[in-house]
């Protein structure tokens, strides 16, 4: 004899990880861009992109800047993108996961929104190197996925 779970999957719940992850999805794309362009202006990028790029024969766009400012902005957008692909991926994971056993569907729109927010947060301080800013961004999307491993924990406890 075998045990069959009916889940109901609630409409808030899942609009809001829908939304989320849509947002993050174009943050990323954008994050990326600005990643690349800043390569390109680093000289970082591989050379036969220079006939695409507007690039000069070292790889370099044509800027007043000098190498080593156009090199660490090059290495800040690899840390912010990064970032994202070390935090963001596991979280949405947990959050897709989480929509069909959450125990509150509001706290898991809540929650899912609060990591939202606080990851653009984060990219944006990280990009103006706004320091504690992107501390407190980056530590409240940690907590608001520990929220929903919870929510989602004790949503499950209810199905046993």
């Amino acid at each position: 004899m075998s045990d069959i779970v009916s889940l109901n999957v609630d409409c808030t719940a899942l609009t809001a990880t829908f939304i989320t992850t849509i947002v993050l999805y174009v943050k990323f794309v954008i994050c990326c861009y600005k990643q690349e362009k800043a390569k390109g202006f680093a000289g970082m990028r591989p050379k036969e992109d220079g006939k695409y790029f507007g690039l000069d024969e070292k790889g370099f766009k044509k800027l007043d800047q000098d190498t080593s400012a156009r090199e660490q902005l090059a290495q800040r957008w690899i840390r912010v993108v990064s970032n994202d692909l070390e935090q963001v991926p596991l979280a949405l994971l947990i959050a897709w996961a989480s929509v069909p056993v959450a125990r509150s569907p509001v706290a898991h729109a809540v929650l899912i929104s609060i990591f939202g927010l606080n990851r653009v947060l984060y990219s944006v301080f990280f990009a103006y190197e706004k320091q504690p800013h992107r501390t407190y961004a980056w530590f409240f999307a940690i907590l608001s996925v520990l929220g929903m491993i919870i929510n989602t924990f004790v949503g499950c406890a209810d199905l046993w």
